[in-house]
């Protein structure tokens, strides 16, 4: 589910920039980041358990 959402978010990215659209691909930048994040809590809890 993880990969999949960072996949569709790079995509956007991507899109974003070919189209010279900085407030799409800052938006998708955001998006990594906040997948990201929750990947990273995610496998520490994981590790925790």
């Amino acid at each position: 589910m993880a990969t999949q959402d960072i996949g569709e978010t790079l995509d956007a990215a991507r899109l974003a920039a070919a189209s010279d659209d900085y407030d799409a691909l800052e938006s998708a930048g955001l998006r990594l980041v906040a997948l990201a994040r929750r990947h990273r809590q995610e496998a520490r809890r994981a590790d925790a358990d």
